[in-house]
């Protein structure tokens, strides 16, 4: 069994990949592929397997091609659960946190892990984290109007399956078919608004582009094979990557020896610096206040798992102990630089 275009020349038939690599036959004494399943497209074959048979001393071979468009492996992504979520109760909980453990803290790094604990303790009381299993693509394109179908065309198969009328046989081929032309037709419509609506944002307009025309992500960019100037081709994996590295890493020098005379560079004089020293500012209650409140909702969640919009709704609660930690922190490490320059033995500012 061959899964390769008889069209295609002679050189495209030589680059068949054998899929089956199990025996097929198995006996007492031996075991043999003796059944075979080869393809020119590799990239199409999502599972093949070897199927134990009773029926013949020969396995049955199984095998899955590819036909549709790229689809996403399922994937578990952590949400919170705001259903039940109520900003001036939370809020009032807050009030009621034992901020002074992180007031009274010296170390600034001790107060921020008893400050982010306080807080998260909050945060999963009022909005939980829940974890939800995606699967598949999403479909934008889909009205509740062609779901309604979808699920009349499944009833009546499983219909069509118990009683084997040709009448239910044939009303499930009609609906399959409304079902099909409905999704090509609001897809290509749907397609169609979402690059005319983005024309004029051009980061909008390519990740329409990506959606709509997926790449394969599975696809290795590692080179197989290289070719040196003596002509030799070079596949032993270790003697390509010391080949590149020694490529990238004399790319400079070899730039630099072609570039010709190097530009004259600023020459700065001691006499244009300020004599004026730097003070540092305190950071306000107000400043930290207007931040907080200035956080964008809809941004993606940092790696310490704080949401912003609890940020946001309890600006006004936890300002002086974000202050008193941000001043804390900043103190500190300016500290410590000041102490790097004038060195190990200095001990003030």
């Amino acid at each position: 069994m061959c899964a390769y275009n008889s069209s295609h020349d002679e050189q495209a038939c030589a680059q068949i990949k054998f899929i089956i690599d199990k025996a097929t036959r198995i006996t007492k004494d031996s075991a043999t592929l003796l059944d075979l399943f080869a393809t020119n497209v590799p990239r199409n074959i999502t599972l093949a397997k070897v199927i134990p048979s009773t029926l013949s001393d020969h396995d049955m071979l199984m095998v899955v091609r590819k036909i549709n468009a790229n689809t996403l492996p399922p994937r578990t992504i952590e949400c919170r659960n705001f259903s039940s979520y109520d900003q001036q109760v939370f809020c009032e909980d807050l009030k009621n946190c034992c901020w002074n453990d992180v007031l009274n803290e010296e170390d600034v790094n001790s107060a921020w892990l008893k400050w982010k604990e306080l807080f998260l303790s909050m945060c999963n009381k009022h909005a939980p984290v829940r974890r939800k299993t995606m699967r598949g693509v999403k479909c934008p394109w889909l009205t509740v109007a062609t779901k309604k179908l979808m699920n009349e065309r499944d009833s009546v198969l499983r219909k069509a399956r118990r009683s084997g009328s040709e009448v239910d046989w044939s009303m499930y081929r009609r609906l399959r078919n409304q079902v099909s032309n409905r999704i090509k037709i609001e897809k290509r419509r749907y397609q169609r608004n979402e690059i005319s609506d983005n024309l004029d944002n051009p980061k909008s307009f390519w990740k329409t582009m990506k959606n709509i025309f997926p790449g394969n992500k599975d696809k290795t960019t590692i080179p197989q094979s290289i070719k040196i100037d003596d002509g030799e081709t070079i596949i032993d994996q270790p003697t390509i990557a010391q080949r590149l590295n020694e490529f990238f890493t004399g790319a400079v020098s070899r730039l630099l020896e072609t570039a010709g005379p190097l530009m004259n560079v600023r020459q700065f004089s001691s006499k244009k610096f300020t004599s004026e020293r730097f003070i540092l500012q305190p950071i306000s209650e107000k400043f930290i206040l207007k931040q907080l409140r200035d956080l964008k909702v809809k941004k993606a969640t940092g790696l310490d798992g704080i949401p912003a919009r609890f940020l946001k709704d309890s600006a006004a609660v936890i300002a002086p102990t974000v202050r008193y930690i941000s001043c804390e922190l900043v103190t500190e490490y300016w500290i410590c630089s000041r102490r790097m320059e004038k060195g190990p033995c200095c001990s003030s500012i």
